[in-house]
């Protein structure tokens, strides 16, 4: 929830952890993928997803624009899969090339529009809301664990309740998201415009 509301404030503390949370998932759905293990349910699932997560977390603390490729890349990647998965398609190569095309689509358009802002925004409003709709379903048993193999949109998926509660919170999320940053630009230029006191 704190992502979806105050995705760009967190954004830059964040974006360790960004990363390592894409490389976890993508490291674990290619073991299972492989091997065909259940998500996360042996030690090569948590070994390559741990091993991939901190490779993508130094990374994406290091360089700035490898994080706002990872992040868009992460939710195409969730986007791909859980689409995949909400029509029933979850097992073999099929989820992984999807979740992989269109993590490779939202990246490249992420850097074509070099809006790392507004897509920063738009992004974690919607992974935010998404992950913070199957949490709450997770809690009121209408979801279960296995559900969020492929992402908290499969698990969202099924539910019209959920998907309406996620738009929902995901415009809710954006539109306090961007007034907060226009908040802070309009004080920033009332700030520059004030004459200093000596």
């Amino acid at each position: 929830a704190a992502v979806a509301g105050y995705g760009v404030k967190l954004f830059y503390l964040l974006l360790p952890v960004f990363g390592f949370l894409v490389g976890l998932v993508l490291g674990a759905q290619l073991v299972t993928a492989i091997l065909g293990d259940a998500f996360l349910a042996t030690v090569a699932g948590w070994g390559v997803g741990v091993v991939l997560g901190i490779v993508l977390a130094v990374v994406a603390g290091v360089w700035y624009w490898a994080a706002i490729v990872i992040l868009a890349g992460g939710a195409g990647w969730m986007l791909g899969t859980g689409l995949l998965a909400a029509i029933g398609i979850t097992d073999g190569l099929l989820p992984l090339v999807a979740g992989a095309v269109l993590a490779a689509v939202v990246a490249i358009v992420t850097i074509a529009v070099d809006g790392p802002t507004l897509l920063v925004a738009v992004l974690t409003s919607l992974a935010g809301s998404a992950y913070a709709v199957a949490g709450v379903m997770l809690v009121l048993r209408q979801a279960t664990l296995a559900e969020l193999e492929h992402g908290a949109v499969q698990a969202i998926a099924g539910d019209t309740v959920a998907l309406i509660a996620w738009l929902v919170v995901a415009v809710a999320a954006l539109a306090f998201q961007l007034l907060d940053a226009r908040g802070r630009a309009a004080d920033l230029l009332a700030g520059i415009g004030r004459p200093t006191t000596s």
